[in-house]
Protein backbone atom coordinates (compact mmCIF):
# COMPACT_ATOMS: atom_id res chain seq x y z
CA UNK A 1 0.00 0.00 0.00
CA UNK A 2 1.29 3.24 -1.09
CA UNK A 3 1.84 6.01 1.63
CA UNK A 4 -0.59 8.30 0.07
CA UNK A 5 -3.68 4.95 -0.08
CA UNK A 6 -2.64 4.55 2.99
CA UNK A 7 -2.90 8.48 4.47
CA UNK A 8 -4.56 10.34 2.28
CA UNK A 9 -7.33 10.70 4.18
CA UNK A 10 -5.85 12.45 7.49
CA UNK A 11 -3.63 14.75 4.72
CA UNK A 12 -6.47 15.95 2.77
CA UNK A 13 -8.74 16.98 6.00
CA UNK A 14 -5.69 18.42 7.33
CA UNK A 15 -4.97 20.56 4.34
CA UNK A 16 -8.89 21.32 4.72
CA UNK A 17 -8.24 22.47 8.40
CA UNK A 18 -5.83 24.43 7.79
CA UNK A 19 -7.40 26.09 4.34
CA UNK A 20 -10.00 26.66 7.19
CA UNK A 21 -8.28 28.75 8.51
CA UNK A 22 -6.58 31.13 6.82
CA UNK A 23 -10.55 31.31 5.03
CA UNK A 24 -11.80 32.45 8.59
CA UNK A 25 -8.38 34.66 9.52
CA UNK A 26 -6.77 35.59 6.32
CA UNK A 27 -3.16 35.12 5.47
CA UNK A 28 -1.59 38.17 6.91
CA UNK A 29 -1.48 36.51 10.32
CA UNK A 30 1.16 33.66 9.40
CA UNK A 31 3.26 36.42 8.69
CA UNK A 32 5.77 35.92 12.10
CA UNK A 33 6.72 39.51 11.87
CA UNK A 34 3.27 41.12 11.95
CA UNK A 35 2.23 41.72 15.38
CA UNK A 36 -0.25 44.53 15.53
CA UNK A 37 -3.09 41.98 15.96
CA UNK A 38 -1.87 40.82 18.93
CA UNK A 39 -1.55 44.10 20.76
CA UNK A 40 -5.37 45.06 20.87
CA UNK A 41 -5.35 44.71 24.58
CA UNK A 42 -7.26 41.72 26.22
CA UNK A 43 -5.77 37.76 26.62
CA UNK A 44 -3.81 37.67 23.42
CA UNK A 45 -2.19 40.70 24.04
CA UNK A 46 -1.21 38.51 27.40
CA UNK A 47 0.03 35.76 25.37
CA UNK A 48 2.37 37.41 23.35
CA UNK A 49 3.93 39.89 26.12
CA UNK A 50 4.45 36.85 27.82
CA UNK A 51 6.48 35.39 25.03
CA UNK A 52 8.36 38.76 24.42
CA UNK A 53 9.11 38.73 28.14
CA UNK A 54 10.15 34.89 28.12
CA UNK A 55 12.30 35.74 24.69
CA UNK A 56 14.17 38.55 26.62
CA UNK A 57 14.82 36.50 29.62
CA UNK A 58 17.89 34.37 30.59
CA UNK A 59 17.69 30.65 30.61
CA UNK A 60 16.18 29.51 34.21
CA UNK A 61 15.80 26.33 35.67
CA UNK A 62 13.22 24.81 35.59
CA UNK A 63 13.19 25.67 31.68
CA UNK A 64 10.31 28.05 31.07
CA UNK A 65 10.67 30.47 34.13
CA UNK A 66 11.48 33.78 32.89
CA UNK A 67 12.81 36.85 35.38
CA UNK A 68 11.80 40.06 32.86
CA UNK A 69 7.89 40.01 33.55
CA UNK A 70 8.06 40.28 37.51
CA UNK A 71 11.65 41.03 38.17
CA UNK A 72 12.85 40.02 40.56
CA UNK A 73 10.55 37.30 40.96
CA UNK A 74 10.65 34.21 38.40
CA UNK A 75 7.41 33.58 36.49
CA UNK A 76 6.66 30.38 34.42
CA UNK A 77 5.66 31.35 30.96
CA UNK A 78 2.90 28.73 31.22
CA UNK A 79 1.04 31.12 33.57
CA UNK A 80 1.05 33.95 30.28
CA UNK A 81 -1.05 31.64 27.99
CA UNK A 82 1.68 31.70 25.25
CA UNK A 83 1.92 28.40 24.25
CA UNK A 84 4.89 27.12 26.73
CA UNK A 85 6.29 24.31 24.15
CA UNK A 86 6.53 26.98 21.28
CA UNK A 87 8.02 29.56 23.29
CA UNK A 88 11.06 27.21 24.52
CA UNK A 89 11.59 26.09 21.07
CA UNK A 90 11.71 29.64 19.34
CA UNK A 91 14.26 30.58 22.37
CA UNK A 92 16.65 28.21 21.10
CA UNK A 93 16.67 30.42 17.95
CA UNK A 94 16.28 33.66 19.53
CA UNK A 95 19.31 35.14 18.28
CA UNK A 96 18.47 34.19 14.73
CA UNK A 97 14.98 35.30 14.77
CA UNK A 98 14.00 39.23 13.84
CA UNK A 99 13.58 41.62 16.09
CA UNK A 100 9.47 40.96 16.45
CA UNK A 101 8.48 37.56 15.88
CA UNK A 102 5.08 35.72 16.64
CA UNK A 103 4.30 32.42 16.29
CA UNK A 104 0.78 32.73 17.36
CA UNK A 105 -0.42 32.98 13.60
CA UNK A 106 1.34 29.48 12.89
CA UNK A 107 -0.35 27.47 16.15
CA UNK A 108 -3.65 28.10 15.01
CA UNK A 109 -2.88 26.97 11.41
CA UNK A 110 -1.11 23.87 13.17
CA UNK A 111 -4.28 23.55 15.59
CA UNK A 112 -7.09 23.29 12.58
CA UNK A 113 -4.74 21.21 10.62
CA UNK A 114 -4.58 18.66 13.03
CA UNK A 115 -8.52 18.99 14.46
CA UNK A 116 -8.90 18.47 10.52
CA UNK A 117 -6.57 15.36 10.56
CA UNK A 118 -7.72 13.72 13.79
CA UNK A 119 -11.23 13.96 13.07
CA UNK A 120 -11.33 12.64 9.67
CA UNK A 121 -9.57 9.49 11.47
CA UNK A 122 -12.23 9.21 14.13
CA UNK A 123 -14.91 9.47 11.35
CA UNK A 124 -13.30 6.50 8.95
CA UNK A 125 -13.03 4.43 12.12
CA UNK A 126 -16.47 4.18 12.10
CA UNK A 127 -17.84 4.78 8.28
CA UNK A 128 -14.88 3.54 6.53
CA UNK A 129 -15.38 5.96 3.82
CA UNK A 130 -12.73 8.46 2.53
CA UNK A 131 -14.88 11.07 1.18
CA UNK A 132 -17.61 10.82 3.87
CA UNK A 133 -14.47 11.36 6.59
CA UNK A 134 -12.93 14.01 4.84
CA UNK A 135 -16.12 16.23 4.69
CA UNK A 136 -17.03 15.23 8.22
CA UNK A 137 -13.91 16.68 9.94
CA UNK A 138 -14.82 19.70 8.82
CA UNK A 139 -17.20 20.06 11.22
CA UNK A 140 -14.53 19.38 13.77
CA UNK A 141 -12.66 22.15 12.20
CA UNK A 142 -15.33 24.70 11.96
CA UNK A 143 -16.94 23.15 15.64
CA UNK A 144 -17.91 26.81 17.75
CA UNK A 145 -15.23 25.95 20.64
CA UNK A 146 -12.22 25.71 18.02
CA UNK A 147 -13.59 29.40 16.40
CA UNK A 148 -13.98 31.09 19.62
CA UNK A 149 -10.96 29.98 21.59
CA UNK A 150 -8.67 30.15 19.27
CA UNK A 151 -7.34 33.74 19.76
CA UNK A 152 -9.56 34.46 22.81
CA UNK A 153 -7.24 31.71 24.73
CA UNK A 154 -5.30 30.76 22.11
CA UNK A 155 -3.35 28.05 23.84
CA UNK A 156 -7.02 25.86 24.10
CA UNK A 157 -7.32 26.16 20.14
CA UNK A 158 -5.57 22.69 20.74
CA UNK A 159 -8.55 21.11 21.31
CA UNK A 160 -7.17 18.28 18.34
CA UNK A 161 -4.92 16.94 22.05
CA UNK A 162 -8.50 15.58 22.81
CA UNK A 163 -9.39 14.00 19.56
CA UNK A 164 -5.69 12.48 19.84
CA UNK A 165 -6.43 10.68 23.45
CA UNK A 166 -10.12 9.49 21.81
CA UNK A 167 -7.94 7.88 19.03
CA UNK A 168 -5.61 6.49 21.85
CA UNK A 169 -8.87 5.27 23.16
CA UNK A 170 -10.14 3.30 20.40
CA UNK A 171 -6.99 1.98 18.69
CA UNK A 172 -5.04 1.09 21.56
CA UNK A 173 -5.18 -2.71 21.44
CA UNK A 174 -3.66 -2.05 18.28
CA UNK A 175 -0.86 0.11 19.46
CA UNK A 176 2.81 -1.41 20.03
CA UNK A 177 4.30 -0.91 23.04
CA UNK A 178 6.48 1.84 21.42
CA UNK A 179 3.35 3.36 20.01
CA UNK A 180 1.74 3.39 23.21
CA UNK A 181 4.41 5.92 24.56
CA UNK A 182 2.55 8.34 22.84
CA UNK A 183 0.14 8.10 25.57
CA UNK A 184 2.63 9.77 28.11
CA UNK A 185 4.25 11.69 25.47
CA UNK A 186 0.72 13.45 24.65
CA UNK A 187 -0.13 14.12 28.09
CA UNK A 188 3.27 15.79 28.87
CA UNK A 189 2.64 18.16 25.41
CA UNK A 190 -0.76 18.49 27.15
CA UNK A 191 0.64 19.76 29.98
CA UNK A 192 2.97 22.45 28.33
CA UNK A 193 0.38 23.42 25.90
CA UNK A 194 -2.44 24.19 28.71
CA UNK A 195 -3.20 22.48 31.90
CA UNK A 196 -7.03 22.49 31.91
CA UNK A 197 -6.75 20.67 28.53
CA UNK A 198 -4.53 18.22 30.76
CA UNK A 199 -7.05 17.76 33.31
CA UNK A 200 -9.91 16.83 30.51
CA UNK A 201 -7.39 14.90 28.93
CA UNK A 202 -6.62 12.51 31.92
CA UNK A 203 -10.39 12.36 33.17
CA UNK A 204 -11.16 10.99 29.60
CA UNK A 205 -8.71 8.67 30.20
CA UNK A 206 -9.88 7.80 33.86
CA UNK A 207 -13.38 7.15 32.33
CA UNK A 208 -12.20 4.90 29.90
CA UNK A 209 -10.37 3.10 31.96
CA UNK A 210 -13.22 2.87 34.53
CA UNK A 211 -15.54 1.51 32.01
CA UNK A 212 -13.39 -1.17 30.65
CA UNK A 213 -11.70 1.10 27.86
CA UNK A 214 -13.74 -0.18 25.55
CA UNK A 215 -15.80 2.33 22.40
CA UNK A 216 -14.81 0.57 19.67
Amino acid sequence: MTFWKKNRVWIMAMLTGMAAFVMIYGIKILDVTYDAWLLNGGDLSQHYLGWCFFRESDWCFPIGLMDRIAYPNHVSVIFTDSIPLFAVIFKLFRNFLPETFQYFGLWGLLCFGLQGAFGSVLIKHYCKHDLVSIIGSIFFVITPIEIYRMFMHTALGGQWLLLFAFLLGLKREKLSIVKKGGTLGSIRFSLREHPSLLFTYVRYNNVRISFGGTYS
